[in-house]
């Protein structure tokens, strides 16, 4: 299975294009789809080692329920929640679904960059097989 460093499940084409854009220029091995369902598509074909997910996707599975059922066979892949809905996780941690952490849009790319950096470092010598 081959290994990619970001997936990013965000269902907003503005925000995925900025994402692309970004992470493109840093030559990143990056995938972006709009939904939960295209995302466990890749991950029969691809290990990630990062992953950004929208929690609100619209139609179909939600971020948190993609988190979850992620983790029922993937416990070394970092896992962010992106979503605009600051209250959702004042009461609740991310890591309750499983997530990483979160991050609130809009979302600081300094931020975003150096978290993604710090994990990539990490993560540099787990065995991916």
């Amino acid at each position: 299975m081959d290994i990619k460093d970001i997936l990013i499940v965000e269902n907003d084409r503005q925000l995925t294009d900025m994402f692309k854009a970004f992470f493109n220029r840093m030559s990143y091995k990056l995938d972006v789809v709009e939904s939960a369902e295209e995302a466990l598509d890749l991950l029969k074909k691809y290990r990630y080692k990062i992953m950004f997910v929208d929690i609100n996707l619209g139609e179909g599975m939600n971020g948190v329920d993609f988190c979850i059922e992620v983790r029922k066979n993937n416990n070394y892949s970092k896992i962010y929640a992106m979503t605009a809905l600051r209250p959702l996780f004042e009461e609740i941690s991310p890591q309750v679904a499983g997530f990483t952490d979160a991050f609130y849009k809009p979302v600081p790319y300094d931020t975003m960059l150096k978290r993604l950096e710090e994990d990539l470092e990490e993560l540099k010598d787990l065995d991916w097989a």
